[in-house]
């Protein structure tokens, strides 16, 4: 049976065949349906919540699936191809998930078409636990139960030759180390133009500091040093948070080979408001810091991890200068990057 390359040649036929080549039948899927979340195309593609209905129901069999798919525009799909999205997400997926002890979503089936860039994963429906929200932020309890799960990824993968070597982790096109200041120089502009807050000195003095440390911080943290797997993306948007305390890591199309902190930099920055964040900034470091050690990492002193976390501060607003400088995202009032960029200077 030919693998579907979108979420539109999905069939009940097919869908069978997934459901029982995970060990969960025998089942027969009698119909679905597909609802596009948030109503809307994605910026880097589609992402629907599958309801399944089976000709008998059983227990175990699931009820729903996400389907998260390519960008159907070519052109679109191209770009974000190109950037190495898909391939870093269905391959982290299909060789590393196993291995990598922190909760994410079960994947029921994966393929890259790499020629058309087309992919498509059919992942765990994460419905029944609470999807952060990054634009509201975190409470501190949060921020310290994604630290302790960051932790346990990073001495997991630490210097290991399988991430190392791995080619396809390796940040490409405008995201490349070694770019990443041109891109921000190009597009810091265009998001001043797209913010409806005041521009104030603060906002203008952390351009020009971006602008002076970004070309040292990307290469020196993404090129060198002790480095392990880290997530590159870990904003609340892209974590579920369950009753239990468990945290679930989603969405892990930026993963690559990099000094730990730059994960670390992107949480606690991102998510807390300076007033929070800075009396409490060097106490979340070191609890980062101690259950790192506790999980087998003793090469990597505190104060390194310090020095370490004070370069990676510059990138999660460089980044999201690029994201949306360079894109065609429109301005109006209430922005996420209005919330997000005041955030970040010290």
């Amino acid at each position: 049976m030919r693998p579907p390359t979108s979420q539109d040649e999905l069939t009940t036929d097919w869908l069978t065949s997934v459901v029982n080549a995970q060990g969960l039948g025998p089942a027969q899927v009698r119909s679905f349906d597909a609802e596009l979340l948030s109503g809307e195309q994605g910026m880097t593609g589609q992402v629907a919540r599958l309801r399944l209905h089976y000709r008998e129901d059983r227990p175990g069999l699931p009820a729903t699936l996400i389907a998260k798919s390519s960008a159907a525009e070519p052109v679109a799909r191209a770009l974000v191809s190109a950037l190495g999205f898909y391939e870093r997400e269905v391959r982290f997926y299909e060789t590393l998930s196993s291995r990598t002890p922190v909760p994410k979503p079960r994947c029921y089936y994966s393929h890259l078409d790499s020629e058309s860039g087309c992919a498509l994963l059919l992942l765990e429906d994460l419905a029944a636990a609470r999807n952060g929200n990054s634009i509201a932020g975190s409470s501190l309890d949060e921020i310290s139960r994604v630290l302790l799960a960051l932790a346990v990824l990073h001495a997991t993968w630490w210097e290991a030759a399988d991430v190392a070597n791995a080619s396809w982790l390796r940040l490409r096109s405008l995201l490349a180390p070694e770019v990443m200041a041109d891109s921000f120089t190009r597009s810091w502009p265009s998001l001043l133009q797209k913010l409806s807050i005041p521009v104030t000195s603060q906002i203008s003095e952390m351009g020009e500091w971006i602008e002076q440390n970004l070309h040292a911080a990307a290469t020196t943290l993404f090129d060198s040093g002790l480095r392990t797997l880290i997530h590159n993306d870990v904003q609340a948007d892209n974590l579920f948070f369950r009753d239990d305390g468990e945290v679930i890591f989603i969405d892990w199309q930026l993963a690559t080979y990099a000094r730990c902190v730059i994960d670390v930099a992107f949480w606690i920055r991102g998510q807390l408001e300076p007033e929070i964040r800075r009396p409490v900034e060097p106490q979340l470091l070191r609890l980062y810091h101690d259950a790192l050690v506790a999980n087998g990492v003793r090469d990597y002193g505190f104060e390194q991890c310090r020095s370490d976390y004070e370069l990676a501060t510059v990138l999660a607003p460089a980044r999201l200068a690029c994201a949306v400088g360079l894109s065609g995202v429109q301005a109006h009032p209430g922005a996420f990057w209005d919330t997000w960029l005041p955030r970040y200077p010290d």
